[in-house]
């Protein structure tokens, strides 16, 4: 608790007029943190300052501000008895060489790094960053306080828990009336995060409606043309100035005891998100056919199924690229141990290359588990190829796939470069027989208390490991097919642009579930993530003839574009007026194509989305900071789906 609550708490908390006010105990928001109050010393490491803190409960702590280039800052808080840590692999790039020249004036330290004025207050903590001309661009807000002193806000800083282990971080940062946050991964809720509270922590959402998301990204932009990247693997949760604390704050608490942040300054957001794929990695341009259309079933079961569909598709005139295979391609109860079910998809090698000779790629449906029955575990399990639990036994996990009972499985270590390339060469027999891409469904369900090769527990590799898991399929199909590799991804953090596609996951058939999942593909593009895609149709249920066109026309024009479902989303299913409206939108896609695959050149180069928010490209215009039922294509197309019935 801060010197200013510890002196109200004396007077206020034994004197029962002000417990009839609500004041029964010490302000919990407090409890355990240790606040940077002041700097003591300072000193110039070439691109670094580094401040020797002291904080308000008297501890020792170190600051290091660190200037990667003009436009992007770099500042973290190591608490006392904690090193400077490693890189987690989040990072790419690397700081521009850079002199600092610091300016010390009546207890203001102050630094130009040719587009920003950084300033920092050594007597009483606080770090402001303003343009060269003087405007603001954000700073911290100490001062963020009730009437009695005591913080809304949370300062820099660091907390502790009962037995006095560091136990997280905190920072928070002064938010202006007018000022709108987007960003943050893929959620299924309006575009702008402002008065929203969010937790970073990867999940099976089960749906696509709620807060929680299969793709969380710690970058958070800002209307007034600023990003925050946060540097942490970590639980993180943002109160985005809801009023649950502050109306003027944005809020950050890290169960990381490191506070390690990113400013990136545009001032456009577009400058924003190229600044952030510089740091983490640009995003690849997918093959030039993954633009086509993917047909798909949860689950086509039999050869002579999909042999049906592509027949059907040619017979009708539905141009398509891929058919996708989901898990009935893997034996029943083995998923997802890499071994075709040859009872139910004869002579794999033929069948893929008869598919091909009608022009048609194949995608499999994979998840990054195998079953403790499958053939392939034993050799797995002695080699220390799965995560374990704090005792050393394998951690077994029953995932959970629609229609299949629980079957207890080994959760696949892709810290463990051994493990990874016995993997790889398990879905290299695939590609050789000539599988084109992976679907990385799931990866979100990593036990907190599960240890991993590399040292990390569950808590710090959550979030992290769908960054590894795609990173190690991805990497098996460009071995074997250099610029040709694709995959179908689920789940993701910072950094995970560098394998793409994404897809928003799974949802309900209805209008509302298909508006919520536009909001998700325009948050995932403003966190960086600039090839996305959606069941069209919508995952579970049945849509009917409207909905299926409505969504038709909404998918066709997405980066990438997928019919797939719990019941069978091919066209020629909602009767003669569908299939002829869907004929019409898929052919205009591929007359797309050539604009598509021009954008997705812009998407690697610049770190912009395919499917741009209004805000985006039109910033300088307040109206379009909430428009977010809408969106340009590119930069000349402008789509406007429709989430009406009877429209």
């Amino acid at each position: 608790m801060c010197q200013a609550s510890e002196e109200y708490a004396e007077a206020t908390f034994d004197n029962p007029n002000m417990t009839l006010g609500g004041l029964l105990a010490p302000w919990p928001w407090e409890r355990g943190l240790q606040l940077v109050q002041q700097v003591t010393d300072w000193s110039l490491d070439g691109d670094t300052l580094r401040l020797q803190c002291i904080t308000d409960g008297g501890e020792a702590a170190s600051v290091a501000i660190q200037l990667w280039k003009p436009q992007v800052l770099r500042v973290r808080l190591i608490p006392p008895g904690v090193s400077a840590r490693s890189d987690l692999g989040l990072l790419q790039g690397a700081p521009q060489p850079f002199d600092v020249e610091v300016q010390e004036q009546d207890g203001q330290l102050a630094f130009d790094t040719g587009a920003m004025w950084v300033t920092l207050d050594t007597r009483r903590w606080r770090l402001a960053i303003h343009e060269a001309e003087g405007h603001l661009i954000c700073r911290e807000h100490p001062e963020d306080t009730n009437l009695r002193g005591w913080l809304r806000a949370l300062p820099l800083g660091y907390r502790r828990d009962e037995q006095e282990r560091l136990s997280g971080s905190v920072e928070s940062f002064y938010l202006t009336p007018d000022e709108k946050l987007y960003g943050l991964g893929e959620r299924f809720m309006p575009l702008n995060r402002r008065g929203q509270r969010i937790e970073l922590w990867n999940f099976n959402t089960w749906g696509a409606s709620d807060e929680r998301a299969y793709k969380n990204v710690p970058l958070l932009l800002s209307s007034r043309g600023y990003g925050l990247f946060f540097h942490t693997t970590h639980r993180l949760r943002f109160d985005l100035g809801s009023g649950h604390h502050s109306s003027l704050s944005t809020v950050v608490e890290s169960d990381d005891p490191v506070m390690d942040f990113f400013v990136l300054y545009g001032p456009s957001l577009q400058d924003v998100l190229s600044h952030y794929a510089d740091l983490t990695g640009r995003a690849p341009v997918p093959p030039r056919w993954s633009f086509g259309l993917w047909m798909s079933k949860a689950s086509y079961e039999t050869r002579q199924e999909v042999e049906e569909v592509a027949r059907r598709l040619r017979a009708e005139d539905i141009p398509c690229d891929v058919i996708h295979l989901d898990p009935a391609w893997l034996r029943p109860r083995r998923q997802a141990d890499l071994i075709w079910n040859k009872e139910a998809f004869s002579n794999p090698p033929e069948f893929l290359s008869r598919l091909r000779d009608q022009g048609f790629k194949v995608c499999l449906w994979i998840h990054p588990w195998v079953p403790r029955d499958s053939e392939v575990f034993p050799e797995a399990a002695e080699r220390g190829y799965f995560a374990r639990r704090p005792d050393g036994s394998i951690y077994y996990y029953a995932p959970t796939i629609p229609s299949d009972a629980p079957n207890p499985c080994g959760i696949v270590d892709f810290s463990h470069p051994e493990a990874v390339a016995w993997y790889q060469r398990l879905l290299r027999r695939l590609i050789d027989w000539g599988v084109a891409a992976f679907k990385t469904d799931f990866g979100e369900a990593i036990p907190e208390d599960a240890v991993f090769h590399n040292g990390m527990t569950g808590r710090e590799m959550h979030n992290l490991y769908p960054v590894l898991y795609n990173r190690a399929v991805y990497e098996a199909l460009e071995a074997a097919r250099q610029g040709e590799a694709v995959v179908w991804a689920r789940s993701a953090w910072a950094g995970s642009q560098r394998y793409p596609v994404h897809w928003s996951g799974d949802q309900r058939c209805n209008f509302p579930n298909m508006a919520c999942t536009l909001w998700g593909g325009l948050s995932i593009g403003l966190s960086g993530i600039p090839f996305w895609s959606h069941d069209i149709g919508g995952f579970l249920g049945a849509p009917d003839p409207e909905l299926y066109v409505r969504w038709a026309q909404f998918g066709l024009l997405c980066s990438h574009a997928r019919c797939h479902g719990t019941t069978p989303r091919e066209p020629w299913a909602f009767g003669t007026q569908a299939l002829d409206a869907f004929r019409r939108m898929v052919h205009l896609r591929y007359r797309l194509i050539p604009y598509l695959y021009s954008y997705a050149h812009v998407a690697s180069q610049y770190g912009l989305p395919v499917l741009r928010p209004m805000v985006l490209e039109f910033q300088d215009d307040p109206n379009t900071h909430t428009l977010d039922l809408q969106y340009m294509l590119g930069r000349e197309l402008l789509v406007a789906p429709v989430f009406e019935p009877g429209t």
